[in-house]
């Protein structure tokens, strides 16, 4: 299993990929280069969004750092909407946790 922590060139390396989606979107650049930078972009986006959601799941635990890199990672990913994203990250964290409750919790009861 990759965590984020052991292997932080995961977060810089989506981070960087983001940053240079954007530079071709700059005004300077073709035409061309302009309309692969989107497609780039959505494609990015749908296939790295879940990935970086378990990553952050990931980095969560980690008590060095908890909600601190996720923080700086989505900002510097996602300017825009940052914020909204940091959001769903416990929420996604309790869902997860109450999957597993509700699986493994009856167990535990039955065991008792």
């Amino acid at each position: 299993m990759i965590l984020s922590h052991e292997y932080p060139f995961i977060i810089v390396l989506s981070i960087r990929i983001k940053e240079l989606i954007n530079v071709q979107l700059d005004e300077s650049c073709t035409k061309h280069m302009q309309n692969m930078a989107v497609r780039m972009g959505l494609k990015f986006d749908k296939y790295c969004d879940e990935c970086d959601l378990l990553l952050s799941l990931g980095a969560i635990l980690d008590p060095r750092y908890k909600k601190k890199i996720i923080k700086f990672a989505y900002e510097s990913m996602y300017p825009i909407d940052y914020e909204s994203r940091i959001e769903t990250v416990p929420r996604c964290f309790n869902d997860l946790y109450d999957q597993y409750e509700k699986i493994y919790g009856d167990e535990k009861k039955e065991r008792s």
